[in-house]
């Protein structure tokens, strides 16, 4: 993981890594519950059973954060028992990837030949005598019936202790080719492998060694391959790109391009999942209720956090349970692009579009102060928010307007329920939009009905206390 976060840190990419024990399902929820609070698009299970791959996606359908309504990009490491995956497992991980080292490719003719011709003309009598008894090898092993160029273990390990045994030979006649082997060997064996001038072509391409000792990054033999689940629920696997650090365009698709490859993507898509972070300013509790008494007046449910119960958080109630559930119902139809209540999800515009919506929801605690809190908490690290949906109050929504729509922040806030026209003046919130009718809207549809509908064009007064009449007046278009 460290290698991960440092290689890709260098070339700008942020990597987030969350562990967990293995077998142990509260630490693997736990990581799961952090992948979906990251709102990351691309996961990487890294040295995994399948046991434990099982468990995290089960749990990820759980929580939400895998599935169809939120494919991401995953991918896979090697060796992996597949087949003995769930039903469910499985239709997750159509479209996944996986990468896989590979010693002897195609493109080496080396490895080529080495593979139909050499490899069968060894002799098994050759290597036996230097091999225990126990563990002597069959002449069979080099007859027509084994299949040298799709063995597992000839070709993608045999060719690097080939090669291995190579270097070693080739470094010995490069630093001692004559005479007594010195003192020092060991010392310029590993100054001449390490220096620039040491390369060679073998078996697993062009083997050269780095400063440390290890094989150059830019050798490595990587392929890319896409598991797609059949249609007997079975998974399959098929070569779609080869990564040659050598080249110009490092990674090279099958066919030309990605679209020529044939590669799909999780979620049956053809091109990888796009998603956008989006934190939800749900309004969960109520901080401006300090007390049971409070809160129970207010209809919410007080939970106490202290032993005589006068500490707590006072939850709201089924009604602002419900205005979440349909937020977040919002954000799984358009993933799967569900038209049933939005015609456009279903679009041919939208099935073509890759965005998904990761969604994290944050409890506003109904005041500025705690959304303040919770904003700031989220903004400068790698699980930022690209945009914001809430807060619901009007007054939390100018704080939390003021802070999104700085330059150094530049988020986009889209409020449910605030509705003072304060909110509209763009000089003092550039980023904020609305879904839910301002107050001005409310007070023109009220004049509009005095005047149409009841042809008053005098009023009586109403008793509105005097901040709201304020308020109402100055949202009001003039009646003559």
């Amino acid at each position: 993981m460290h290698a991960l976060q440092s290689d890709c840190s260098a070339r700008g990419v942020v990597v987030q890594g969350w562990s967990y024990d293995i077998g142990n399902h509260e630490s693997i929820r736990k990581a799961m519950s952090n992948l979906e609070e990251s709102g990351v698009s691309a996961v990487t299970f890294v040295f995994l059973d399948t046991a434990d791959l099982t468990t995290l996606i089960e749990t990820g359908l759980e929580l939400q954060s895998l599935g169809k309504a939120k494919p991401r990009l995953l991918i896979l490491p090697e060796a992996l028992d597949l087949g003995s995956l769930s039903r469910a497992a499985r239709e997750v991980l159509h479209g996944s990837l996986t990468l896989r080292s590979i010693g002897g490719t195609t493109a080496n003719p080396r490895w080529a030949s080495f593979a139909s011709l050499g490899w069968y003309n060894l002799s098994a009598t050759a290597f036996n005598r230097l091999l225990p008894e126990p563990f002597h090898v069959s002449q069979s092993l080099f007859a027509p019936t084994f299949d040298a160029s799709n063995s597992y273990f000839l070709r993608n390990l045999g060719t690097y202790e080939y090669d291995a045994m190579a270097a070693a030979g080739l470094l010995a006649c490069a630093v001692a080719p004559t005479g007594v082997i010195a003192a020092d060997f060991g010392t310029e064996l590993w100054k001449a492998a390490t220096s620039a001038e040491f390369e060679f072509e073998g078996l697993s391409g062009t083997v050269r060694f780095d400063e440390r000792g290890d094989r150059d990054q830019l050798t490595a033999n990587i392929q890319l391959y896409n598991v797609l689940q059949d249609a007997d629920g079975s998974l399959s696997e098929s070569q779609v790109a080869t990564y040659d650090g050598l080249a110009t365009s490092p990674w090279l698709w099958q066919g030309g391009s990605m679209s020529a490859s044939g590669v799909v993507f999780n979620g049956g898509r053809a091109s990888p999942p796009r998603v956008l972070r989006v934190t939800l300013l749900q309004r969960m509790s109520d901080a401006r209720q300090t007390s049971a008494t409070l809160c129970d007046g207010a209809g919410g449910n007080w939970v106490a956090e202290g032993g005589d119960g006068s500490v707590g958080k006072c939850w709201l109630g089924a009604g602002w349970q419900a205005v979440a559930a349909s937020g977040l119902a919002a954000a799984n139809d358009f993933n799967a692009r569900i038209g049933s209540y939005v015609p456009q999800f279903a679009s041919e515009t939208m099935q073509a579009c890759d965005v998904q919506l990761s969604v994290s929801v944050v409890d506003s605690g109904s005041t500025a102060t705690v959304t303040l809190g919770a904003l700031t908490e989220r903004l400068f690290t790698p699980s930022s928010p690209d945009l914001v949906v809430g807060p619901a109050r009007s007054e939390v929504a100018q704080q939390a307007a003021t802070l999104l729509g700085t330059e150094a922040i530049d988020t986009l806030l889209m409020s449910y329920w605030a509705s003072s026209p304060r909110l509209s003046d763009q000089s003092l919130y550039p980023r904020f939009m609305r879904t839910y009718p301002t107050d001005e809207a409310t007070a023109a549809a009220l004049c509009e009905f005095w005047k149409s509908s009841m042809g008053c064009v005098k009023p009586a007064p109403i008793p509105i206390p005097a901040r709201a009449l304020a308020h109402l007046y100055t949202s009001l278009p003039q009646v003559h």
